[in-house]
This record gives structure tokens, sequence and C-alpha cells, in this order.
């Protein structure tokens, strides 16, 4: 209750699903409503209210932070485009964090692409790391998926071998919480989420969430536009989960101290209160 969120995505989040009803806005023009950035939403803020009219049981559907409110962006394509849709959310909107499930890659699945693209680090990454600690007068924390570029499938990079190093731009900022993708019903690493580290050495993914199924509906299930719901795999499908729990977490802080946690505050809250997955201690993997 009381926090707000920014969303960037490749169009925006459908205002009229019941789910989500009242509490978006749309932030920019010239875009449309898209099933992507609607089930990042839900996962994110959705309340779930038609879960059992639609085949589920009471509420089953529900995202994380239930009465969040979300301003939706699609995605920007320039530093200039970055700073004034960030500048407007935290000026005008008073949004608390960044939820991101995009990112660029290689274009055309080459060595030399791959090798160019995947855990580089660009001037936009630095605006974002800027923007993450004040820079446009406001810290709020960022999250943004870590790709899917481990998976074999033609158009990632895991299809000609790359394994490690596979973190997308611009998740392989410094001041971002990248989120990869684990099996929702075992807690198992899937087989596309993308694997650290960066370029320059650092660690990433900085934590992971359930972003598919190895069992079950094979997926997470979430908003569409339409009042429906469906089921979708990928480290975008992880990431709102993040998003969704650092909102319930800036709403405790506030409710107990006079401002916003730090960006760094959440980011350690989650580092230390995660579930040590695959290997004892900081990986490339979990």
């Amino acid at each position: 209750t009381g926090v707000v969120t920014a969303e960037w995505d490749g169009g925006w989040v459908d205002s009229t699903h019941d789910d989500l009803q009242g509490r978006v806005t749309i932030g920019d023009t010239g875009s449309s409503v898209i099933s992507h950035a609607t089930h990042v939403a839900g996962t994110m803020l959705g309340n779930g209210i038609l879960s059992a009219a639609k085949g589920g049981s009471a509420l089953q559907w529900r995202g994380m932070a239930t009465k969040a409110t979300v301003i939706s962006y699609e995605w920007w394509n320039n530093i200039i485009e970055l700073e004034s849709e960030y500048s407007a959310a935290i000026s005008t909107y008073d949004a608390s964090l960044s939820q991101n499930s995009w990112g660029i890659g290689p274009g055309t699945i080459t060595i030399a692409n791959c090798e160019a693209i995947l855990g580089n680090y660009f001037a936009e990454n630095s605006a974002l790391d800027d923007v993450v600690i004040g820079a446009l007068g406001k810290a709020i924390s960022i999250m943004w998926a870590a790709g899917n570029d481990r998976s074999t499938n033609p158009q990632y990079c895991g299809s000609i071998g790359f394994t490690y190093g596979t973190v997308s731009p611009y998740g392989t900022s410094k001041n971002l919480i990248t989120v990869g993708a684990t099996n929702s019903n075992d807690d198992s690493m899937t087989s596309f989420s993308s694997w650290g580290p960066t370029d320059d050495g650092r660690l990433k993914p900085d934590i992971v969430a359930p972003g598919c199924q190895s069992g079950g509906d094979g997926g997470i299930k979430s908003t569409v536009p339409g009042d429906a719901y469906d089921t979708f795999c990928g480290t975008s499908m992880a990431t709102p989960s993040v998003s969704g729990s650092a909102a319930l977490i800036i709403q405790d802080y506030k409710s107990t101290h006079s401002n916003n946690p730090l960006p760094s505050t959440i980011k350690s809250i989650l580092a230390h209160t995660a579930k040590d997955l695959g290997r004892t201690g900081p990986d490339y993997e979990f």
C-alpha cells in the first residue's frame, strides 16, 4: 500500500484487467497494450481477483504487492529517453522502484556478436547506475532480468555453446538488482537463465526467483489482456517477483521510518535473506 512502481517493457500493461484495474497509469505515448508487460505486472502486483472465475482457487494467481500501483512505459531507446522517463517517474509519480524484464541481445547469433554484447557494460549501464544512487533526485531500486541466453533455442547464444558470462545488458549494471530464474516447484536452475560473471568479473545474477516450472502447468501463471491468465517462462517472469517483494519491503520500512530504504539496503536484505541454492556461497548461477 502506498508504493508506486514503474515498469518498462515492450509495450503497456493492460489497465482494464480486473486484477490491475485502478492501479495502472500509462506514462508515455505511442505504444499499445501487450501480453508480456501485463503478465509481468500481474506477478508484481496483481490482486488475483479473477482467479476463481477463470478456473483457479480464490486469489490463486495473485501477485506479490497486491495494493501497489504501476506507471507503465514502453522501453526507452537512448540515454536521453532513459533520463526523461525516469525523471518523470520519480518527480511526477514518486516511483520507488523500477521493474525491467527486457534487455539488449546480440541480434544475429554468432560467436563474435555474443561475445561483444553479453556480459558487457555500456553508457546506458552507467546512466542506470547513476539513477539508482539518486542522480535524478531520488534513489530508487532498479530490478532487471538477467536474460535467457543459456537457452539452446536458435535465437539465443546458448545455441552455440555460451554458458557462463551470458547476462544480457542492461542487467550487467553494477547497482541494479539482476534476477535469474529457477523452477518454482523444486528450486532447480532453469535451462535458460543467464549466468555471470560480467565481462569485468563482477558477480551476477544478484538473486534468483521462480521464473518457470518443471512440472504442473510448466510455467508462471499471471495476467494477460482480456481479463485472462496465461503461463509463461523466463527471467522476465522471475524479476517481477523480486520487484513485488521489494515493494513490500519499502512499505514495511516506511511504516516505521520517515523515508524509503536505500536501494543498497533493499539489495542487502534480499541477498542476506535468500535461500542459498546450488554451490555453497556466492556463485554465477543462483
